[in-house]
Parts: structure tokens; C-alpha cells; sequence
């Protein structure tokens, strides 16, 4: 007899409760590596957006982070997939192998770097919005995760077929979101040009201090770690973050941890994205080509003959302070100045 789900139709779920949205973001410490993950999706063959622009926002005085690609899009199925769990569809194609492979990351990332992240995708037959919230689920009392979703067509007719189903995403996204009605939606999805893809982040992560742990205003074309203050009672100014590496001095100035822009720039081994941060455009830096008097080798582990490893080695032409090895898999960094 075939085994269907329907065979056990009696047999409890396994559900996942909206605590998980927080606990699953503590993959990230650091909030770069958080945002990495959108830059991922973006990149990736599925999406295969060939600009992708970052910024903060204020909306009716709410601070939120933007990012925007002009990739394909997502089909509303898409985009349902994308804001549950467990699902990912990502393939190799034409050589261009994807980054993400869990579908894990836009959950991880987005709730890391704030509480509510709601998603305005076009595509080339429909448009279409969707909202993860932390705040909406805990004002609901919600045991397992409800994720709001509008689709429209092109010219904006509902396609919803159940009006009631409509309403109460409406009114979720009204009430938790910076988005006060449909026509407010509608105009943002008139921002994307052909197809592509909005995310806005609200409610963002604020340190010890009760401070945004982003700080939007010491450099007006970046985005930045904020600086950590000063001991109780010391004289000494406050310090730019900096992440914890064996051996690595504490007055060494790491500016890759603490700005977007100087971490976003050498994120990828071979960049096939432009990158805007606060409508900049990133200069992007290949590693290899900082390096003077370079070796490579090729390491190949036993256990695995036909895995192989490239290393390049040679010295910092730009800053000789600054060493380490820059770990990229898959085209992406994953630890920069990792040392042993």
C-alpha cells in the first residue's frame, strides 16, 4: 500500500511557534553577516538581480532599513515558500551556483536585524505582499506562525479569491507595519520598475542601551556598527566594534566590522551584483589583487580526493596591520581575517 500523508491524517503535527523566528536569528551575532544573507538571495541563479541597493528609510518617524533588487521577482507560491521554513528549490544553472541551500536565510537575517520584515515583490504576471512579524504574532497570541499575504495583478485587482482572507491580512499589515492602507502598498509597488523585490525592516534591533545598534548618521553614505561607549567614568572616547580574533590588539581599527560599505566590498570573491549603499555605488575590491609576493597552493584532504581547495598568499598592500585568512565559500566570505 502506498504511504501518503493522508495515511496519517490522526497523527499530531509538528508546529513551529513564532519564538523561533527569534531563536532562529541568533545564527547571526553580527548584524553584516545578517544582512549577507539578503545579498545572497539576490544574487543567487533563481533571483539573478543585477543591482541591489540598501538604505534607511523613515517612515512617519519609524527608522527602517530597505533593500531593493531588480531581479525576477517572486510568484506569490514563491513567496509563500519563502517566508516558511524548511523550503528551498535552489539549483545550479549556467554555472552559477546558488549560496543559500536551506532556505533559511531571509528568516535568519530579517528577524536578526529587526521584529518585522514585510516583502513587496513584482513579478512578471502578478505582484504581491507578504509580512514576518514578531510584533504582529505576539499581539496575536499566536502558537504557530501567520504570515499576512495580498496579491494583486499588474493593474492592481485583487487576486485573493476569499475577500475575508483579504481583509485580515490588510488589516495585520495596517496595524503592525508602517503601511497604513492598500493604496500605500500599491504606490510602493509602483517603485519597482519592471520586476524585482522590496524588503523593509522595522522595529530594529537596539543594543543594551536601548540605542539602534545601527548607527545611520556618523557617515551619510554608509551604514555603521554603532560605536561602542566608553567605560563608566573613563575619559577615553568610544570605539568602533570590533569583532573578537585570536591574537588580534584591541586598538587595531578593523573597518570591515563596523561598516557595511568596507565589508559589503570585498563580500564576494568574483562581485556579479552592483551594490548601492545610501544610493552609493560600492567600489568593490577583489583580495587577491590587494596581495604583493603571492603563492598559491591547492589543498586536497585525503578523505576526499576529488575536493579540492584554492589558497592565495601574500601580503596586505593596503593596510599591513590587517592579516588573516578571508574564507570564502561558494564565491562568498563567510570569516574575514580568520586566524589560528
Amino acid at each position: 500500500m502506498q504511504t501518503t500523508p493522508a495515511s496519517y491524517s490522526s497523527v499530531k503535527h509538528s508546529k513551529i511557534h513564532p519564538k523561533f523566528l527569534n531563536s532562529n536569528s541568533t545564527s547571526h551575532r553580527w548584524p553584516f553577516g545578517a544582512m549577507a544573507e539578503l545579498l545572497d538571495n539576490a544574487m543567487d541563479p533563481d533571483v539573478k538581480a543585477q543591482q541591489f541597493c540598501i538604505d534607511m528609510q523613515n517612515f512617519d518617524g519609524i527608522d527602517c532599513l530597505v533593500f531593493m533588487d531588480n531581479g525576477g521577482g517572486m510568484t506569490p507560491a514563491t513567496l509563500h515558500k519563502m517566508l516558511g521554513f524548511g523550503h528551498s528549490d535552489k539549483k545550479e544553472i549556467d554555472g552559477h551556483r546558488p549560496i543559500g541551500k536551506y532556505g533559511s536565510g531571509f528568516k535568519s537575517g530579517s528577524m536578526r536585524l529587526g521584529q518585522d520584515a514585510l516583502v513587496l515583490t513584482k513579478h512578471t504576471s502578478s505582484q504581491s505582499v507578504g509580512f514576518l512579524s514578531q510584533t504582529f504574532l505576539k499581539a496575536a497570541h499566536a502558537e504557530e506562525i501567520l504570515v499576512p499575504m495580498i496579491t494583486w495583478s499588474l493593474d492592481g485587482q485583487r487576486w485573493n479569491a476569499d475577500a475575508g482572507d483579504v481583509q485580515q491580512s490588510l488589516n495585520a499589515i495596517r496595524d503592525y507595519s508602517v503601511f497604513q492602507d492598500e493604496a500605500g502598498l500599491l504606490m510602493q509597488l509602483d517603485a519597482i520598475q519592471g520586476t524585482g523585490t522590496i524588503i523593509i525592516i522595522s522595529n530594529l534591533r537596539r543594543n543594551s542601551a536601548d540605542q539602534l545598534e545601527l548607527d545611520f548618521d556618523a557617515d551619510a553614505s554608509d551604514i555603521r556598527i554603532a560605536a561602542d561607549p566608553p567605560e563608566e567614568g573613563s575619559a577615553s572616547p568610544a570605539t568602533n566594534y570590533q569583532q573578537s580574533r585570536a591574537t588580534q590588539p584591541k586598538e587595531v581599527d578593523v573597518p570591515l566590522d563596523y561598516s557595511l560599505r568596507q565589508y559589503v566590498s570585498v563580500l564576494y570573491k568574483v562581485p556579479r551584483m552592483q551594490v548601492f549603499i545610501r544610493e552609493k555605488k560600492v567600489k568593490v575590491k577583489r583580495m587577491t589583487s590587494l596581495l604583493r609576493d603571492k603563492l598559491q597552493e591547492t589543498y586536497r584532504p585525503h578523505s576526499d580526493p576529488y575536493f579540492r581547495c584554492d589558497i592565495e598568499m601574500g601580503f596586505n598592500t593596503e593596510n599591513e596591520n590587517l592579516y588573516g585568512m578571508m574564507l570564502y565559500h561558494r564565491n562568498r566570505l563567510i570569516r574575514p581575517y580568520h586566524r589560528f
